[in-house]
Parts: C-alpha cells; sequence; structure tokens
C-alpha cells in the first residue's frame, strides 16, 4: 500500500474500532465526568473555607491593631 492508501485504511480502521468499542468506554467516560464533578465540588468547598480563614485572620489582625496605637500610625504612612 502506499501512504495514502495505508493512512485512509488505518484512519477507517480505528473509526470502526471506536465504533465498536464505544458502548464499553461510555461508563468509563461516565464515572470521569462524575468524578471530575466531585472534584470541582470539594475543591470549591476547601476555597471557600480557606477564604473564610482569611477573612476571619484579617478581621482579628485589624481588631488588634485598632488596640494598638503604634501599629495605627504605621498603617497611615504605608497608604
Amino acid at each position: 500500500m502506499t501512504g495514502r492508501k495505508s493512512a485512509y485504511f488505518w484512519g477507517a480502521a480505528s473509526g470502526v474500532a471506536f465504533a465498536l468499542f464505544a458502548p464499553m468506554l461510555r461508563p468509563a467516560a461516565r464515572s470521569a465526568v462524575k468524578g471530575g464533578i466531585r472534584v470541582g465540588r470539594y475543591a470549591k468547598k476547601v476555597a471557600s473555607n480557606v477564604k473564610e480563614e482569611f477573612e476571619d485572620i484579617a478581621v482579628e489582625a485589624q481588631s488588634i491593631a485598632r488596640k494598638m496605637p503604634g501599629i495605627r500610625a504605621a498603617a497611615r504612612l504605608k497608604r
């Protein structure tokens, strides 16, 4: 076979093979998509918790800074 015919043959053969194995690949693809959704939801929860922690730390630091006059003066100089 020449190069073109060989490429056409392999392309057609891979298309037929995919058509034959597609029903078996569907559950695996579905599981992969479901897993990706679960990972995304978990990452969203973790990011939300981290954000909340940093907000709490910032509020705590601001309340401490209000009690210490030297820190307030230094903060005004940075602005």
